[in-house]
């Protein structure tokens, strides 16, 4: 079996040269919670393989798939995504899902801090909380208008455990970032 450090380089090499550009611009910015983001003098002109060799030197090799999972999924490279989901990561083995024994409610109430925190991209989340009717587009708007990704975060988790829709919200945070899910239910 390939290594993670071939099997990220072979994702890489199915990005056209604008498209490795960008992707290594995501890597100067903040992608996950808690990951340092790569100075952008160390990406310049870096071949593939260099690229590699320096998310691996910044994340670790199972770090760095989570890394490469939550840009290309930015990017809108869902098939690469999951050339890279038998690839072991940070979060834990590919395709877990909530247990049995847990359910929405426990995962919400288990997970709410980290939650806070850690959705990056909350409008896909809220969209679907909508045409769900779980939200109505005052409300949606209302958490939009929050300043900050953590105060979004609050307001909407507020509101669906007050409306009791967790399982609506895990629904549709498993869609729109089910590596989070797999990493806080790891």
């Amino acid at each position: 079996m390939a290594s993670v450090e071939e099997q990220l380089l072979a994702v890489l090499e199915d990005l056209g040269s604008a498209d490795l550009k960008r992707f290594q611009w995501h890597l100067t910015l903040p992608v996950l919670e808690q990951c340092p983001s790569i100075p952008k003098c160390k990406l310049e002109k870096s071949s593939r393989i260099e690229t590699v060799d320096q998310m691996v030197a910044t994340y670790k090799a199972a770090g760095a798939v989570d890394i490469t999972r939550a840009v290309l999924t930015k990017m809108n490279f869902i098939s690469l995504v999951e050339k890279l989901e038998t690839v072991p990561s940070s979060s834990g083995p590919p395709g877990n899902s909530l247990s049995a024994t847990s359910s929405p409610q426990e995962f919400l109430k288990k997970n709410k801090a980290a939650l806070e925190t850690r959705i990056s991209n909350i409008r896909p989340i809220l969209c679907a909380l909508e045409e769900d009717e779980v939200l109505s587009l005052e409300e949606r708007e209302m958490v939009e208008s929050k300043t900050t990704n953590t105060e979004k975060n609050v307001a909407l988790l507020s509101m669906v455990i007050k409306k009791g829709a967790q399982e609506h919200f895990y629904k549709a945070l498993k869609k729109s970032d089910k590596f989070l899910v797999q990493s806080l239910e790891g």
